[in-house]
């Protein structure tokens, strides 16, 4: 490693470091990859997957957590919700469905054909169990919103201390 210069570039809060041995800026993405794999057990992930088809489409979604429920932000343009399909369980959820072709053209006619068509499915297994008859499901302007509530039994509840005298 001799010549090779060595620059250290602090992430967030968590205290660690990583190293470039060309001396260049870390991209952030790759920081926080490198972090997650680093730290596998530091937090509980939530573990998402995507059927590997060819014929399955991507849809990107956002999953954050509150203290009380999970919530997903899904953008599905151009469905209805008779289009989407939505399953829980106590420690899983699915979101499927299937974006149609328009056939308001002939395949000869087509110059460019960029737009999404065909199934979906996305699943997620959640570090903490949820109310599966309790998830609120709202879709307005091709934006699918679930709201996940955790279930009661497993929520952090605060004990008070009863002193003796």
């Amino acid at each position: 490693m001799t010549g090779a210069a060595t620059t250290r570039h602090e992430i967030g809060n968590a205290g660690m470091a990583l190293t470039s041995k060309r001396g260049g800026r870390l991209c952030p993405s790759h920081a926080l990859a490198r972090s997650a794999t680093s730290f596998p057990f530091a937090r509980p992930w939530i573990v998402s997957s995507r059927t590997a088809s060819s014929d399955q489409v991507a849809v990107p979604v956002d999953l954050w957590e509150t203290q009380d429920a999970y919530h997903l932000r899904a953008d599905l343009p151009g469905l209805t919700p008779e289009d989407i399909e939505i399953n829980a369980t106590a420690d899983t959820f699915q979101v499927s469905g299937e974006f149609k072709a328009k056939t308001d053209v002939t395949s000869e006619g087509w110059l460019r054909q960029e737009r999404r068509s065909g199934k979906f499915s996305r699943a997620f297994s959640l570090p903490m169990q949820i109310e599966p008859n309790k998830v609120d499901a709202k879709f307005e302007n091709g934006v699918l919103e679930l709201v996940l509530p955790k279930a009661e039994n497993v929520k952090p509840r605060q004990i008070k201390i009863n002193a003796t005298k």
